[in-house]
């Protein structure tokens, strides 16, 4: 193995010889085994297409009520083109829910009542907003119903989604996403993707964020945003972060993360919950979160317990 990448219930691999394999639940397809029912695979199951090529991969899921339901997940190949497979119901396998070759075929989310969507358990190329399929790609990070990717030339795009904003170009709205990749920001480094939020790193160790505002999920010190969305304060374009500088690493989920310094402390700031910024809540000037309830911290912090620093 050279690389691992989890959603809720499934689990994918990047073998050394650039295969890709993914076991566990076969939600949206996932393991392309080209049948929506209901199987638990404990056997890794190779995924076509990726031939001993596969450079970056990356696997993501939209909670609907069901762990795992319209999960998605994306590979880089040696020829630098992005494939994706999944869900396909909002344009994150390139192109629209139905279509995809071969076609797509219906998933069915069965909590809290069936409802039917499209999926696909081929990987989909990812089209260039001009001609071809997508290229110059370095990396891929899936998120709710979309993805962004990181291009060699240190431009990032994303595609999929966009009702919170999440495409960071500059609209939002129900229906308004895209299947194509659209150009959010130059001078990336690393991207990190959460369910409707995106956090950039930059070549010069700064930040940026765009998506979604949840619950401080942009590390500015406040809960708010310069704009409002579909479900929450949002950001549809790229904002510079004013207290996160010199970092190397974010990892986030909906609404916490955690951010490796370049010299070697971690900062930690969202939902406090359970311990997941590495002290107790209710600590460090935690107040009560604007979503969901629980407390939480929009001001990068030091976690207190890091016995292995």
């Amino acid at each position: 193995a050279a690389q691992l990448a989890g959603s809720i219930q499934t689990i994918c691999t990047r073998t050394q010889a650039g295969n890709v394999f993914c076991w566990g639940e076969n939600a949206s397809d996932l393991l392309g085994l080209g049948t929506t029912a209901t199987v638990v695979s404990p056997t890794p199951v190779q995924i076509p297409v990726f031939s001993s090529d596969a450079t970056d991969i990356d696997l993501g899921f939209a909670d609907t009520g069901y762990a795992g339901i319209h999960a998605v997940a994306c590979g880089v190949r040696a020829d630098k083109t992005i494939w994706c497979w999944g869900s396909s119901q909002n344009g994150e396998l390139g192109h629209n829910g139905g279509g995809g070759s071969p076609a797509d075929i219906s998933c069915t989310d069965t909590n809290p009542s069936p409802t039917t969507y499209f999926c696909n358990p081929t990987p989909q190329p990812i089209p260039d907003p001009v001609s071809g399929n997508f290229g110059n790609a370095v990396k891929v990070r899936t998120r709710n119903f979309g993805a962004c990717a990181l291009r060699g030339d240190g431009t990032v795009w994303c595609w999929g989604q966009n009702t919170d904003g999440e495409l960071g170009i500059g609209t939002s709205g129900v229906g308004a996403g895209s299947a194509v990749p659209s150009q959010v920001i130059t001078n990336g480094a690393q991207i990190a993707t959460g369910d409707v939020s995106t956090l950039m790193i930059d070549t010069g160790g700064g930040v940026h964020a765009w998506g979604a505002q949840v619950n401080g999920i942009f590390a500015t010190g406040a809960y708010t945003a310069s704009g409002a969305c579909a479900d929450f304060a949002c950001e549809k374009s790229p904002i510079s972060v004013p207290l996160l500088a010199g970092i190397t690493q974010i990892s986030f989920l909906f609404d916490h993360a955690l951010a490796l310094k370049s010299d070697g402390t971690v900062l930690g700031w969202g939902r406090s919950d359970n311990s997941v910024l590495g002290r107790d809540a209710g600590t460090n000037g935690d107040t009560a979160c604007p979503y969901f309830g629980g407390l939480c911290n929009p001001t990068p912090a030091s976690p207190l317990v890091l016995p292995w620093q």
